[in-house]
């Protein structure tokens, strides 16, 4: 049975948004974790920034041998 396209835009679109949802979790579970290793009792918007970092992929033209 084939779908129409309007079933495969709301898989597609269901996809992604499982894929961000994914992503904000990482982020938030390294915010967490950061915290921990300093011995935070709160999250701080620094452990938020760096939980960013260490999760969302690079751009393309940021490349390691231009530092």
């Amino acid at each position: 049975m084939r779908q129409n396209s309007r079933g495969q835009c709301f898989s597609h679109a269901k996809k992604i948004m499982v894929k961000q949802w994914l992503q904000i979790a990482a982020i938030y579970q390294e915010a967490g974790m950061q915290a921990v290793r300093k011995n935070h009792y709160v999250i701080l918007p620094k452990d938020f920034e760096k939980g960013y970092r260490s999760n969302v992929k690079k751009s393309d033209t940021d490349f390691e041998f231009y530092r």
